[in-house]
């Protein structure tokens, strides 16, 4: 058996012990550097949300502010299919540059005052307002509007809604509807050319 001198096995084993826990510290580093970029990425995706939703509600405003002299086709719903038919007495759509910006479904006078608006910016759907009482004044601000539902390339981002309901998880099946509402109005605008 190999004799060591004491100092000489004292270094070896803290060498030893050294080389060992090294990997630990990078390990236990690499850990909170994931957890850091994790959070920045949550927050710059938060921020990248906001900014999205900002010039939605920008873009809605400017549109509202433009009603007045922007054109506008309005088609009566008497020879749509049933489910419009019943829905709505008739859809407003308003145009810049020929490209459709907002749609408006009205109500049959009398049985409602629900109003849905669609809001487009370049031919893609980008918010989507549900008013209760939607045959007042136009331009509301948005804490006033009962649910508003965003949309960003095609795709649902989120909703707001200044309405006290209980949430039962039906926003992706509302959003896809309303979507698919979206693209069928257009649709009848085409047909109806």
């Amino acid at each position: 058996m190999l004799k060591l001198p004491l100092p000489l096995l004292l270094f070896s084993l803290i060498l030893i012990a050294a080389c060992t826990q090294r990997p630990a510290v990078e390990a236990e580093d690499n850990l909170t550097e994931a957890a850091e970029d994790k959070t920045i990425t949550e927050e710059a995706r938060q921020l990248d949300t906001n900014l999205i939703i900002n010039t939605i509600d920008n873009k809605r405003l400017e549109i509202e502010n433009q009603l007045d002299q922007i054109d506008r086709v309005v088609i009566e719903t008497g020879s749509l299919r049933a489910k419009i038919r019943q829905k709505w007495a008739r859809i407003h759509y308003y145009f810049i540059d020929g490209k459709v910006v907002r749609i408006k479904t009205y109500p049959h006078e009398g049985i409602s005052t629900r109003t849905e608006e669609f809001y487009f910016n370049e031919g893609d759907l980008i918010l989507v307002t549900i008013e209760d009482e939607g045959l007042g004044k136009r331009g509301k601000e948005k804490g006033l509007i009962d649910k508003m539902f965003y949309f960003h390339e095609g795709l649902f981002l989120t909703e707001f809604t200044s309405v006290k309901e209980r949430d039962y998880n039906i926003k992706e099946a509302e959003s896809s509807e309303l979507l698919q509402e979206a693209g069928e109005y257009l649709l009848i605008l085409e047909e109806q050319k």
